[in-house]
């Protein structure tokens, strides 16, 4: 009988021992998956201990269908093809990966890709303001993604301040004939594009008493630059009480959504965001 050479011998624990390590990195990450399948976020959190802020992000897992593992460098990387239901309840498949390492003698989750995703409705906004970039990997966009909101939030709350601003009125006047104010008001874009479905308000006064609102459509749509004319009848408003008044005007939040997706970013918005938050007040 011929005898293994001790060579050979070594190389099948090699082999042995590399395909344990990937199979054990395997069957954590589909503890992982059933983790997230059933709720348990004391499981996920100590599979996956850097998730522990933002593991509420991560989607509803169903069963993995196809994975696969190698060895890359430090890590074991697990490749992951998986079915879940998404916000909406559609049903969808997404690929993800998870990098597995060694901690203390046991294996747990150090990042991921593919679990975390954006809001669509955020576009490209946060690449275009330096937050992430395609590279970027899951524990970068959890520990991200709020700040990345509100940076989003108050970009759009600026913008909506400055599309209200952006109307200006060049000329009105009122009458209340037969007791109902009516008149004419000219207004003129001054913003850089075309301005849809832009509204105004009207507050009559007596002295410091507010005697009757009115509200409608100035312009259905108005281009940069231009001026529209529009006409209003205030019915229901009792023209003999009103003294003064008070004409504003606004654009829809929704154009303030779209001016933020389209406007032009040097890149560095999020570093300049960050820098202008208050630090947190440390407890004593």
């Amino acid at each position: 009988m011929r005898l293994l050479s001790p060579l050979f011998i070594a190389f099948l624990l090699l082999v042995s021992s590399c395909t344990s390590k990937t199979d054990k990195a395997q069957e954590i990450v589909r503890d992982f998956s059933k983790a997230l399948s059933n709720g348990d976020s004391i499981a996920i959190k100590r599979i996956y201990p850097s998730s522990a802020s933002f593991f509420n992000l991560f989607p509803t897992m169903g069963d993995i269908d196809e994975i696969s593992a190698k060895e890359d460098g430090d890590y074991i990387l697990v490749d992951c093809k998986s079915g879940h239901y998404d916000e909406h309840s559609h049903f969808v498949q997404s690929k993800f990966s998870c990098w597995v390492k060694d901690e203390d003698g046991k294996l747990i989750i150090s990042d991921s890709k593919g679990l975390i995703t954006l809001p669509e409705e955020f576009g490209t906004y946060p690449y275009e303001i330096g937050a992430v970039t395609k590279y970027s990997k899951d524990v970068e966009l959890g520990n991200k993604y709020e700040d990345i909101q509100r940076c989003f939030y108050t970009e759009c709350l600026r913008n909506v301040m400055a599309l209200n601003l952006g109307i200006e009125r060049v000329s009105w006047s009122w009458e209340a004939d037969y007791g109902t104010p009516n008149g004419d008001c000219t207004i003129k874009n001054t913003l850089p594009f075309t301005v849809k479905n832009v509204k105004y308000k009207i507050t009559y006064y007596r002295g410091d008493e507010i005697v009757g609102e009115d509200d409608g459509t100035a312009a259905s749509s108005i281009d940069p630059g231009s001026m529209k004319s529009f006409r209003f009848y205030s019915s229901g408003v009792n023209g003999y009480r009103a003294r003064t008044a008070r004409i504003s005007f606004e654009v829809p939040e929704s154009q303030a959504i779209e001016w933020t997706l389209r406007k032009s970013y040097t890149g560095n918005e999020f570093k300049e965001y960050l820098d202008t938050k208050e630090p947190k007040s440390s407890s004593i």
